[in-house]
């Protein structure tokens, strides 16, 4: 216990944690508006899923973001499409049993490359938006910046704890910038206080 904990548990908490539970959750909302699931449910969820499996010698389980993209980039919209999945790998499994691993070693990984690749590309496209202050352009571009940092690190170093850390401490710099660093007001230009006040004479909104 004390060797898988350290080696494996322990790493895998930050990335199990914010993939597939608050991205997850995040991913959600934006593809399926007027849909807000509850973190608390899937994060249930998932530690049912391992206490039944690990009985039964089965891998860990989690939910991830990833494989949501993948599905909805590749027309998946209700659960039906999981069920059918479910039940084609279930069908699959009975039949050919172990002899479905030679099978699978054929498997193109150029096919399976660019399976990934497109769910990335929706992945990509949602994290613009992954901020709790949609109105602030600001604050949106720096939470893409702290985004960009974490997978950057994660992915150069092939390590989650070092690639949650870069973006901690990115999201910190930020943080320290918004409470002791210049407003957003003080960083118009001169003349210009953000209320038309700067405009010239005879402009569209001085026309006097």
């Amino acid at each position: 216990f004390r060797t898988g904990f350290l080696s494996a548990g322990l790493g895998q908490l930050p990335l199990t944690l914010l993939n597939s539970v608050v991205a997850l959750a995040a991913l959600a909302r934006d593809l399926f508006p007027g849909y807000d699931p509850s973190m608390t449910h899937i994060s249930v969820t998932i530690g049912g899923m391992n206490l039944v499996g690990c009985f039964l010698g089965s891998m860990p389980f989690c939910h991830g973001s990833g494989g949501l993209a993948g599905q909805y980039f590749f027309g998946a919209r209700t659960e039906l499409s999981l069920y059918f999945l479910g039940a084609v790998k279930i069908a699959v499994g009975v039949v050919f049993g172990e002899s479905l691993l030679a099978v699978l070693r054929w498997f193109p990984s150029s096919f399976l490359g660019v399976m990934l690749f497109m769910a990335s590309i929706e992945l990509g496209l949602v994290a613009r938006n992954f901020t709790q202050h949609p109105h602030d352009e600001r604050r949106r571009r720096q939470d893409f910046v702290v985004l960009l940092c974490t997978a950057a690190a994660l992915v150069g170093f092939s390590h989650d704890g070092l690639g949650f850390l870069v973006g901690m401490a990115a999201g910190l710099v930020f943080w320290v910038l918004r409470r002791y660093g210049p407003s957003s007001s003080q960083l118009l230009p001169i003349g210009d206080s953000g209320d038309g006040a700067g405009l010239k004479p005879g402009s569209a909104v001085d026309d006097r």
